[in-house]
């Protein structure tokens, strides 16, 4: 008896109702606040913010020259030979600016890309503890039902044995391996229980006792319409298949930066003046069509200077079609093995279905007139059996469940905190 009342104080503590109640949606809608969500939209803010793009204007040089003698020489009189002042301008190549600029929202798209996939991650976090938690409290509460036949099929045991008579050796393996097992079980649940009551007080910032509202928590039966009439033939949502997608559209706008390098054609425009030599008297009027001077410069591009370059380019958008394609097969092939995986689960919760509602122990116990000739040993023996069944089904209940949620993870539909695929419509 002091074997189950260490047991009951287990559960006890284990299902006790804390404080404050929080609902399934309260508890996803956290998932908003996601430190990786936040820090990878910050980023996102950030590289927006950066100029990626070369100014129009490469380099403006200012040419001076003074040629002769600076002051007027004493001996030959005033002779002064021509100076020079320019202005020379070198852009930067036009085409190269054009696939620079492209490069920003490349990349800025690559990391919103990762909004989708931190957001999905971050929710399935949150669904993978409320389940766990669910489930814990269901098994904690149903194997507790265990207690009592137990006890009194031990103690019945004991008077069978106090009294000389025969018990088979048999039925004492069994009561004592159904206790060890119900205290193992027990202590593993009640500390699953205890782990997401903590982690789902971290997702939620609080620090008080919490019990989560899982009221209209969905079932098996509904898990399978939607799964029956969800597409899963499209994958475009997946964050692994978007985050590629982009990843390869990056490594595009850097091969066409790359093949723009070195292919500058317009160098360099220059405007100067040259004052003319004066011999006898200063000059006092500008005379533009003499003393100005229009050069530019026109470079013939060897692209070949930028092969390396280029071609390590080419190379990673290669690699990162490759891998973007392979990950759309790969996730199509995941979405109908999870997807047939699920109504396998389904198939066999049906199974067990069958075999609970025409199960001969039931009947037997439920026929009062019958019970008259079955031993008390016998009908606790059928009490404890009956409940393992139930135990069964709410295995199968557990891995539906989260295979479900596996299931919509892959597919990409867990992204968006406002849905909630664990209640009811």
């Amino acid at each position: 008896m002091k074997y189950f009342i260490f047991i009951i104080i287990i559960f006890y503590l284990s299902t006790s109702v804390p404080a404050q109640g929080i609902h399934i949606e309260s508890i996803i809608h956290t998932a908003d606040a996601d430190s990786k969500l936040l820090v990878n939209q910050r980023t996102t803010e950030f590289i927006n913010q950066q100029n990626f793009s070369l100014p129009l204007i490469r380099e403006a040089e200012i040419r001076l020259g003074i040629n002769g003698n600076a002051t007027p020489n004493q001996l030959d009189g005033y002779l002064r030979n021509e100076d020079y002042y320019a202005i020379k301008i070198s852009p930067n190549s036009l085409r190269e600016r054009k696939y620079q600029r492209a490069l920003k929202p490349a990349q800025a798209d690559l990391y919103k890309s990762n909004d989708h996939m931190f957001m999905q991650e971050a929710i399935f976090e949150r669904y993978q503890s409320i389940v766990k938690l669910y489930y814990a409290e269901i098994f904690i509460k149903e194997k507790s039902k265990l207690q009592p036949f137990l006890v009194k099929k031990s103690a019945l045991l004991n008077e069978m044995l106090d009294q000389g008579l025969d018990i088979k050796f048999k039925d004492v393996v069994d009561v004592e391996y159904d206790k060890n097992d119900l205290l193992s079980s027990l202590f593993e649940y009640s500390n699953i229980v205890n782990e997401e009551h903590e982690r789902i007080k971290g997702f939620l910032n609080v620090s008080d006792s919490i019990f989560v509202d899982f009221d209209h928590f969905i079932s098996s039966d509904e898990i399978r319409t939607i799964i029956l009439t969800v597409d899963t033939s499209n994958v475009v949502l997946s964050p692994e298949v978007i985050y590629t997608k982009y990843k390869a559209q990056l490594s595009m706008a850097e091969l066409n930066y790359q093949k723009s390098r070195n292919k500058q054609i317009f160098s360099f425009f220059q405007a100067g003046y040259s004052p003319v030599v004066v011999s006898e008297e200063a000059k006092t009027k500008f005379n533009p069509s003499n003393d100005l001077t229009f050069r530019f410069g026109v470079n013939v591009p060897i692209g070949a200077n930028n092969n390396l370059r280029r071609s390590e380019a080419a190379i990673k958008l290669y690699e990162d079609k490759n891998d973007a394609q392979l990950t759309r097969e790969k996730y199509k092939a995941d979405i109908m093995l999870q997807r047939t995986k699920i109504l396998q689960l389904i198939d066999a919760k049906d199974q067990w279905q069958k075999m609970f509602d025409n199960n001969l122990i039931l009947k037997l116990l439920k026929n009062e007139s019958l019970k008259d000739q079955i031993t008390p040993l016998e009908i606790m023996d059928m009490e404890i059996s009956v409940i393992k069944l139930r135990l069964q089904g709410l295995k199968l209940d557990d891995k539906i469940a989260n295979e479900y949620i596996e299931l919509m993870s892959i597919i990409g539909a867990l992204n968006d905190t406002a849905r909630n695929y664990l209640t009811r419509d």
